[in-house]
């Protein structure tokens, strides 16, 4: 759920969002049908500590967004780490992290030797 607008140009918009599965925010730039899908994919590949880490890229006909994380906000260890999840929490957790690795499986990835098979 896109919260507040942080930034905007002719070329993106950038905004602050909830992802609501983990109740955390991400930020998300919002580019119009041009955009370079390689070179976002290439920065998704970057690991520098300068460079927020790219949590997903959604395309349609109209645009690409590029959701990453917030600096400003706790990263996902940080989340998780000492809060109580309830079993649907924990559930809903375990199927996305699931979902996440076949996707890398089918793709030909495997995420630090995991595989979901």
């Amino acid at each position: 759920m896109f919260r507040q607008r942080l930034a905007g140009s002719s070329r993106c918009e950038l905004w602050r969002a909830e992802q609501t599965a983990l109740e955390r925010d991400v930020l998300v730039t919002v580019f119009g049908p041009g955009a370079a899908l390689g070179a976002i994919q290439a920065l998704a590949q970057t690991k520098s500590p300068l460079i927020p880490e790219i949590i997903d890229i959604q395309r349609t006909a109209e645009r690409t967004c590029v959701i990453t994380e917030d600096p400003h906000a706790r990263g996902i260890v940080g989340l998780l780490a000492g809060r109580r999840l309830d079993a649907g929490q924990i559930s809903n957790l375990g199927m996305r992290l699931a979902e996440g690795f076949a996707e890398l499986e089918a793709s030909g990835v495997v995420y630090g030797g995991l595989c979901p098979t």
